[in-house]
């Protein structure tokens, strides 16, 4: 067995550092397209354990209409995280929106 350390010049590349500010992140001042009733509804039916028809229909055409992908059928775990990332960062929009248009 070798301890592979043939390749000890190379290097590990550093990842780089973002910096994140507001305009990076939020580069848009439009209002989100959806409500956070629709994103709250979508994320209580991820986190259900008794899975309907009309939830999934509810996911399909959400994700149909504010993010251009059609969910036909099975939504396995990866498909699921997927969506709840997009909800996490639907929350962020709106929480982003709320606090900019305070009356």
């Amino acid at each position: 067995m070798g301890c592979n350390c043939k390749n000890k010049s190379k290097e590990p590349t550093p990842s780089p550092v973002i910096g994140v500010n507001s305009e990076q992140v939020f580069p848009t001042q439009e209002q989100p397209p959806y409500t956070r009733q629709e994103v709250i509804k979508i994320k209580d039916y991820l986190s259900s354990r008794n899975k309907t028809e009309e939830g999934r229909i509810a996911i399909s055409e959400f994700s149909e209409k504010h993010f251009g992908e059609n969910i036909s059928g099975y939504c396995d775990q990866v498909c699921m995280k997927r969506i709840n990332a997009r909800l996490d960062r639907a929350i962020e929009l709106l929480n982003y929106w709320d606090n900019n248009n305070k009356i």
